[in-house]
Protein backbone atom coordinates (compact mmCIF):
# COMPACT_ATOMS: atom_id res chain seq x y z
CA UNK A 1 0.00 0.00 0.00
CA UNK A 2 2.87 2.33 0.79
CA UNK A 3 4.53 1.62 -2.57
CA UNK A 4 1.23 2.32 -4.33
CA UNK A 5 0.97 5.74 -2.67
CA UNK A 6 4.57 6.58 -3.50
CA UNK A 7 4.08 5.69 -7.15
CA UNK A 8 0.93 7.82 -7.28
CA UNK A 9 2.84 10.74 -5.71
CA UNK A 10 5.66 10.47 -8.23
CA UNK A 11 3.26 10.32 -11.17
CA UNK A 12 1.38 13.33 -9.77
CA UNK A 13 4.60 15.35 -9.55
CA UNK A 14 5.47 14.54 -13.16
CA UNK A 15 1.98 15.39 -14.44
CA UNK A 16 1.67 18.62 -12.45
CA UNK A 17 5.08 19.75 -13.69
CA UNK A 18 4.02 19.02 -17.26
CA UNK A 19 0.88 21.11 -16.84
CA UNK A 20 2.80 23.96 -15.16
CA UNK A 21 5.30 24.57 -17.98
CA UNK A 22 3.73 26.26 -21.00
CA UNK A 23 5.09 25.55 -24.51
CA UNK A 24 6.52 29.10 -24.73
CA UNK A 25 9.00 28.34 -21.95
CA UNK A 26 10.95 25.84 -24.05
CA UNK A 27 13.45 26.57 -26.82
CA UNK A 28 13.13 23.33 -28.77
CA UNK A 29 10.07 22.61 -30.89
CA UNK A 30 10.00 18.99 -29.74
CA UNK A 31 9.68 20.13 -26.12
CA UNK A 32 6.72 22.39 -27.03
CA UNK A 33 4.66 19.46 -28.26
CA UNK A 34 1.41 18.86 -26.36
CA UNK A 35 0.86 15.27 -25.27
CA UNK A 36 -2.76 15.72 -24.14
CA UNK A 37 -5.11 18.28 -22.64
CA UNK A 38 -6.59 18.00 -19.14
CA UNK A 39 -9.55 20.32 -19.83
CA UNK A 40 -11.87 20.52 -22.82
CA UNK A 41 -11.26 23.19 -25.41
CA UNK A 42 -7.54 22.43 -25.60
CA UNK A 43 -6.79 23.97 -22.21
CA UNK A 44 -4.15 22.97 -19.67
CA UNK A 45 -1.93 20.93 -21.96
CA UNK A 46 0.72 18.46 -20.88
CA UNK A 47 3.90 19.47 -22.72
CA UNK A 48 6.74 17.13 -23.57
CA UNK A 49 9.24 19.52 -22.02
CA UNK A 50 7.24 19.73 -18.80
CA UNK A 51 6.98 15.96 -18.66
CA UNK A 52 10.75 15.63 -19.09
CA UNK A 53 11.29 18.38 -16.51
CA UNK A 54 9.15 16.51 -13.98
CA UNK A 55 11.05 13.29 -14.69
CA UNK A 56 14.29 15.21 -14.13
CA UNK A 57 13.02 16.43 -10.76
CA UNK A 58 12.28 12.84 -9.74
CA UNK A 59 15.75 11.66 -10.79
CA UNK A 60 17.34 14.53 -8.86
CA UNK A 61 15.31 13.65 -5.78
CA UNK A 62 16.29 9.99 -5.95
CA UNK A 63 19.95 10.82 -6.59
CA UNK A 64 20.07 13.09 -3.54
CA UNK A 65 18.42 10.41 -1.41
CA UNK A 66 20.83 7.71 -2.58
CA UNK A 67 23.94 9.86 -2.19
CA UNK A 68 22.94 11.09 1.28
CA UNK A 69 22.11 7.55 2.41
CA UNK A 70 25.43 6.16 1.16
CA UNK A 71 27.32 9.06 2.76
CA UNK A 72 25.73 8.68 6.18
CA UNK A 73 26.00 4.87 6.15
CA UNK A 74 29.69 4.78 5.21
CA UNK A 75 31.03 7.77 7.18
CA UNK A 76 31.28 8.01 10.96
CA UNK A 77 30.26 11.10 12.87
CA UNK A 78 33.86 11.63 14.05
CA UNK A 79 34.99 11.86 10.43
CA UNK A 80 32.22 14.36 9.72
CA UNK A 81 33.31 16.50 12.66
CA UNK A 82 36.97 16.41 11.63
CA UNK A 83 36.07 17.20 8.03
CA UNK A 84 34.15 20.31 9.09
CA UNK A 85 37.01 21.23 11.40
CA UNK A 86 39.52 21.02 8.51
CA UNK A 87 37.23 23.29 6.51
CA UNK A 88 37.53 25.86 9.33
CA UNK A 89 33.85 25.53 10.20
CA UNK A 90 33.12 26.79 13.76
CA UNK A 91 32.94 24.00 16.31
CA UNK A 92 29.36 24.86 17.29
CA UNK A 93 28.18 24.68 13.68
CA UNK A 94 29.97 21.39 12.96
CA UNK A 95 28.59 19.89 16.17
CA UNK A 96 25.09 21.00 15.22
CA UNK A 97 25.36 19.52 11.71
CA UNK A 98 26.80 16.18 12.84
CA UNK A 99 24.22 15.88 15.63
CA UNK A 100 21.40 16.51 13.16
CA UNK A 101 22.78 13.82 10.81
CA UNK A 102 23.25 11.42 13.71
CA UNK A 103 19.66 11.72 14.94
CA UNK A 104 17.96 11.24 11.54
CA UNK A 105 17.71 7.42 11.93
CA UNK A 106 16.71 7.82 15.58
CA UNK A 107 13.84 10.13 14.68
CA UNK A 108 12.77 7.80 11.87
CA UNK A 109 12.68 4.88 14.32
CA UNK A 110 10.62 6.94 16.77
CA UNK A 111 8.26 7.88 13.94
CA UNK A 112 7.63 4.20 13.20
CA UNK A 113 7.02 3.47 16.89
CA UNK A 114 4.55 6.36 17.17
CA UNK A 115 2.78 5.29 13.97
CA UNK A 116 2.34 1.74 15.26
CA UNK A 117 1.17 3.01 18.65
CA UNK A 118 -1.41 5.34 17.11
CA UNK A 119 -2.68 2.57 14.84
CA UNK A 120 -3.06 0.34 17.90
CA UNK A 121 -5.18 3.11 19.47
CA UNK A 122 -7.49 3.11 16.45
CA UNK A 123 -6.24 6.22 14.66
CA UNK A 124 -7.21 6.28 10.98
CA UNK A 125 -4.69 7.50 8.43
CA UNK A 126 -6.77 7.01 5.28
CA UNK A 127 -9.16 9.96 5.55
CA UNK A 128 -10.26 11.19 2.15
CA UNK A 129 -10.32 14.71 0.83
CA UNK A 130 -7.68 17.44 0.78
CA UNK A 131 -7.62 18.19 4.51
CA UNK A 132 -8.20 14.58 5.61
CA UNK A 133 -4.65 13.22 5.09
CA UNK A 134 -3.16 16.33 6.72
CA UNK A 135 -5.47 16.05 9.73
CA UNK A 136 -4.78 12.33 10.11
CA UNK A 137 -1.05 12.91 10.57
CA UNK A 138 -1.44 15.30 13.51
CA UNK A 139 -1.34 12.33 15.96
CA UNK A 140 2.14 11.58 14.58
CA UNK A 141 3.59 15.06 14.25
CA UNK A 142 2.69 16.28 17.75
CA UNK A 143 4.40 13.35 19.58
CA UNK A 144 7.34 13.71 17.18
CA UNK A 145 7.81 17.37 18.13
CA UNK A 146 7.54 16.55 21.83
CA UNK A 147 10.05 13.68 21.51
CA UNK A 148 12.44 15.90 19.57
CA UNK A 149 12.32 18.59 22.26
CA UNK A 150 12.88 16.02 25.01
CA UNK A 151 15.80 14.48 23.09
CA UNK A 152 17.38 17.90 22.57
CA UNK A 153 16.99 18.71 26.27
CA UNK A 154 18.55 15.39 27.32
CA UNK A 155 21.40 15.87 24.85
CA UNK A 156 22.16 19.39 26.09
CA UNK A 157 22.21 18.20 29.72
CA UNK A 158 24.55 15.32 28.83
CA UNK A 159 26.90 17.66 26.95
CA UNK A 160 26.99 20.12 29.84
CA UNK A 161 27.70 17.33 32.34
CA UNK A 162 30.64 16.23 30.18
CA UNK A 163 32.11 19.73 30.09
CA UNK A 164 31.20 20.69 26.53
CA UNK A 165 32.21 24.27 25.82
CA UNK A 166 34.76 24.47 28.64
CA UNK A 167 37.61 24.80 26.15
CA UNK A 168 37.76 25.95 22.54
CA UNK A 169 40.37 23.36 21.58
CA UNK A 170 39.04 20.36 19.64
CA UNK A 171 40.85 17.08 20.29
CA UNK A 172 40.25 13.74 18.58
CA UNK A 173 41.39 10.19 19.19
CA UNK A 174 42.20 9.49 15.53
CA UNK A 175 43.29 12.14 13.07
CA UNK A 176 42.00 11.68 9.53
CA UNK A 177 44.21 12.40 6.53
CA UNK A 178 43.76 12.39 2.78
CA UNK A 179 44.95 9.27 0.94
CA UNK A 180 45.93 9.14 -2.76
CA UNK A 181 42.56 7.60 -3.62
CA UNK A 182 40.84 10.63 -2.09
CA UNK A 183 42.70 12.94 -4.45
CA UNK A 184 41.84 10.67 -7.38
CA UNK A 185 38.13 10.71 -6.48
CA UNK A 186 38.18 14.49 -5.98
CA UNK A 187 39.88 14.94 -9.38
CA UNK A 188 37.29 12.66 -11.00
CA UNK A 189 34.44 14.68 -9.51
CA UNK A 190 35.95 17.96 -10.72
CA UNK A 191 36.47 16.44 -14.18
CA UNK A 192 32.89 15.21 -14.41
CA UNK A 193 31.57 18.58 -13.23
CA UNK A 194 33.67 20.42 -15.81
CA UNK A 195 32.50 18.02 -18.53
CA UNK A 196 28.85 18.56 -17.54
CA UNK A 197 29.24 22.36 -17.66
CA UNK A 198 30.96 22.10 -21.08
CA UNK A 199 28.19 19.89 -22.50
CA UNK A 200 25.47 22.14 -21.10
CA UNK A 201 26.76 25.60 -22.04
CA UNK A 202 29.13 24.95 -24.96
CA UNK A 203 27.41 22.13 -26.84
CA UNK A 204 23.91 23.20 -25.69
CA UNK A 205 22.91 19.61 -25.01
CA UNK A 206 20.29 18.83 -22.42
CA UNK A 207 18.35 22.04 -23.17
CA UNK A 208 14.60 21.55 -23.44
Amino acid sequence: MVCYKEVISLISIILITGFSFAPERFARVSSQTILFYALPGERLGETVGGFLMGTTFIFRLFSMMIVSSVLTLTTSMDDFTQFFHKLKVPLEVSMMLTTAIRFIPTLDRKRRFILEAQKARGTRFNDKGIVGPIRSYFPIMIPMFINSILMANSLSMAMLNRGYGLTRTCTVLREISFAPRDYWVFSLIVLLLTLAVFIRFSLHLGVL
